[in-house]
């Protein structure tokens, strides 16, 4: 009795169908009161798939007025091109499911944002920047507090201001590629040619500041 009784379960392995609800067609009443129908699918047919089938049908019709394609569609049966292929496409689209949502769901959404815009200002549709803006690099020097100099090189446009002693030099005429400008060197209170600089450096113009010795 038992053994008979565990061939009677059916293992389930799921319960997620149970708890979605989707209209679902069981039978075709041929009569008032039900009395005569016509049984369908146990499981029922969706109304969605009903759909799809109509609208595949509707499709197959439109394409039949083509010049081309009517052509194609005439060397096959009618039952074939506008019950059987419609009613093939209908319970393709019932069993996919992109992302477990059902298909036309998933076709909106997937519509919805190839159109949606890509950029927006105060939500609203704005143009796209051709590049992204990105802040300049921001150059940290030593403010001269420190005991001894750093050695720094410095490419203008900008403004240099050195407040302790100092030696500077000039490079005319001809230059190494790369050399710099005006070179500053940390010198004595007693040696030093200056004790304050205030410059602007113009674009492309180097200075480089080296610390004694």
């Amino acid at each position: 009795m038992s053994s008979k009784s565990d061939d009677l379960r059916i293992p389930v392995r799921s319960h997620r169908g149970d708890f979605e609800f989707e209209r679902r067609i069981y039978y075709i009443p041929l009569e008032p009161g039900n009395r005569r129908v016509i049984r369908l699918n146990p499981a029922g047919v969706p109304v969605r798939g009903v759909a799809y089938g109509a609208l595949a049908a509707v499709l197959m019709l439109a394409v039949s007025r083509l010049p081309l394609l009517a052509i194609l569609i005439g060397l096959v049966p009618a039952p074939v091109a506008f019950v059987a292929v419609p009613g093939l496409i209908a319970t393709l689209l019932t069993y996919i499911r992109p992302g477990g949502r059902a298909f036309h769901v998933a076709v909106r959404t997937l519509c919805a944002h190839a159109l949606s815009p890509r950029a927006l200002c105060a939500f609203r549709r704005a143009h796209p920047l051709e590049r992204p803006w990105r802040p300049p690099a921001i150059v940290m020097l030593a403010s001269g507090a420190e005991a001894n100099w750093r050695r720094v090189r410095y490419t203008g446009p900008g403004r240099i201001w050195i407040g302790r002693a100092h030696a500077q030099h000039r490079h005319r005429g001809w230059r190494r590629p790369g050399a710099p400008h005006l070179t500053v060197r940390e010198a004595s209170r007693e040696g030093a040619t200056g004790t304050g600089l205030r410059r602007t450096v113009r674009r492309g113009r180097r200075v480089e500041i080296r610390p004694a010795g």
